[in-house]
């Protein structure tokens, strides 16, 4: 997503194959990680880890294309997803993991939880939880947004 000679100026989303179906939430949460670390809120590491992590993800590709022959390459999405998150600082890896503030949300609200997990996929949730200060706000109307994505209210 970052261009590794140019990472602070250059970043493309474009086809990004992150955690979701549907390209709107992937965007939407990849743009917001590019806003945060461009805006000096998150720090990308240096050179020799993204070089290392480009070529781990390169031969897996190979690998994959050896056997598969087939152009399903990509990046591990749940890896994708958590990183993106924690550069976005929207909450969500707090919230949905089981320390303290995710038992705290799972004992809360476990309809919300379990649509979040199973449920439709929305960009919504990058909006449910208070994230890192100068992080995007949260947004009260996202609970019913979700609830309504998911058929459970009209």
């Amino acid at each position: 997503m970052f261009h590794l000679d140019h990472p602070d100026t250059l970043a493309f989303i474009g086809p990004c194959k992150g955690p979701s179906v549907a390209a709107i939430n992937n965007s939407d949460l990849a743009a917001q990680a590019i806003t945060q670390v461009w805006a000096g809120r998150y720090r990308l590491p240096d050179r020799k880890e993204m070089d290392a992590w480009c070529d781990k993800v390169y031969a897996k590709n190979l690998r994959q294309l050896s056997v598969w022959r087939l152009g399903k390459t990509a990046t591990n999405a749940g890896e994708l997803e958590y990183w993106l998150n924690e550069a976005a600082g929207n909450g969500v890896n707090e919230a949905m993991d089981w320390g303290w503030t995710g038992s705290k949300f799972w004992w809360g609200d476990r309809k919300l939880y379990s649509l979040i997990k199973d449920g439709i996929s929305t960009p919504f949730v990058y909006r449910l939880f208070d994230g890192r200060p100068g992080s995007r706000k949260k947004w009260d109307g996202a609970t019913e947004a979700i609830l309504k994505a998911n058929g459970v209210l009209r």
